[in-house]
Order: C-alpha cells, then sequence, then structure tokens
C-alpha cells in the first residue's frame, strides 16, 4: 500500500515538473514580443502544457473611501418654531442656492394646505426666516409636493384645483416667477395629466425631465 503511494506521489510530481517546464518554456518563446501580455502568455503556455490552471489573485486594497462615514458627520435638526408650525408643515423644496425654501403648510392663515417661502440670507441650510404665503400660486384646495427648478424660476407642484370635486383626480400644475410674482399658472395637461392622480413632481437640473408618479391605468403608483 504504501509502494502504491509512493509511486502516485512521484507521478504526481513528474507531472507537475513537465507542466511547470511547459509553461516556462511557452513564456521564454513569447517573451521577445513585447506586444504580448503576461495574461496572453500564460494563456499560451496553459494551452501548450494541455492543462488549465486557476489562478488565486489577491487584488490589491482599494483606495480609502473619504466618503464612507460621512453619514456619521450628519445631524438631524428640527428647523424650530420659526419654521415649523403647531399644524402641519411639510414637502420642502429648495432653490440650488439654498436660500428659498417652499414648503406646505396647514398653519394659521391657510386655507388649506397651501404654499408658504422662506428665505435663508446666510445659506446655512439651519436659519431661516418666517415663512410667509404664496398667494399667487395657492387656491382654495389643497396644494401637494413642489419640486423648484435649478434657476429658482419655475415650480412644478400637485394640486386637483382641476377638480375639486374629484379628491383623487390630483394633477400636476406650473408656475413661472416673474420678478418676485408667480405668473402664467397652469395645469401641464395631457399626456402628463390624466384623470387619475399624477403628484410628486421632480425636474431635473437642465429643466428637459420630469419625473412624478402617477397610478394611470397599467401603472402602480
Amino acid at each position: 500500500m504504501k509502494r502504491k503511494l509512493c509511486l502516485r506521489v512521484r507521478a504526481l510530481f513528474a507531472a507537475f515538473i513537465l507542466t511547470s517546464l511547459s509553461i516556462h518554456a511557452a513564456f521564454a518563446h513569447t517573451a521577445s514580443s513585447s506586444s504580448i501580455s503576461l495574461a496572453e502568455r500564460m494563456a499560451i503556455g496553459n494551452a501548450q502544457a494541455g492543462v488549465v490552471l486557476k489562478a488565486f489573485f489577491v487584488p490589491p486594497p482599494p483606495p480609502p473611501d473619504t466618503t464612507v462615514n460621512a453619514f456619521k458627520r450628519l445631524r438631524v435638526l428640527n428647523l424650530g418654531p420659526v419654521v415649523n408650525s403647531g399644524k402641519g408643515d411639510f414637502a420642502p423644496t429648495i432653490t440650488a442656492d439654498g436660500r428659498t425654501m417652499y414648503l406646505v403648510s396647514e398653519r394659521p392663515g391657510s386655507k388649506q394646505q397651501d404654499f408658504f417661502s422662506t428665505t435663508s440670507p446666510e445659506n446655512n441650510d439651519t436659519t431661516w426666516a418666517l415663512p410667509i404665503t404664496e398667494e399667487l400660486i395657492n387656491s382654495g384646495v389643497a396644494a401637494g409636493a413642489a419640486s423648484i427648478a435649478a434657476d429658482g424660476q419655475t415650480i412644478y407642484f400637485a394640486t386637483n384645483r382641476s377638480d375639486p370635486d374629484a379628491p383623487n383626480n390630483i394633477d400636476i400644475w406650473v408656475a413661472e416667477l416673474d420678478g418676485k410674482s408667480w405668473k402664467n399658472v397652469r395645469e401641464l395637461g395631457a399626456p402628463i395629466n390624466t384623470t387619475k392622480w399624477e403628484t410628486q413632481p421632480a425636474i431635473s437640473p437642465d429643466g428637459k425631465k420630469l419625473f412624478f408618479t402617477s397610478n394611470r391605468e397599467g401603472k402602480n403608483i
């Protein structure tokens, strides 16, 4: 039994030596050509040796990820009683320069869920002025989520003012800022709006794409 085991070990060792010599010969044969990569030489050597080799390659460590702990530095802050009221305050959208924020609120003075705006002169994301109502884009019905364009001149928002008697018919509207006044307040119409629910608009930074949710036929909200 021991003799057979020794013979088998010797045979395997001899095969390993022959394979190594074949691969070495293949490297030597192809080394003179600078256009052949190391991977190609190994492939040639393996083919000539008639074996398939499995390489265990340990890649170098990735560069340090400077953002891996970024969230540990974030603080979630309540904007406080200046911005928030004792009623519902939600759906904020901030201009690209970080100085103006629009939100929907049910605070005293609102007709239902109305748009309000507040400014941050210091542009520090935490210090905001007392919100003021945006009468020109408010109506007697509830307003919903909004999205302000990157240039701060166009706002998209959801509302059911098209048909207040149909609470499930929410449409996306748009308004344009002219100086300090909102003008040309209008429904986007088809094919964006349907008789179903269209809401949560989000305009791309370049203003060329509008993302929104809908429960129209064939789609789930």
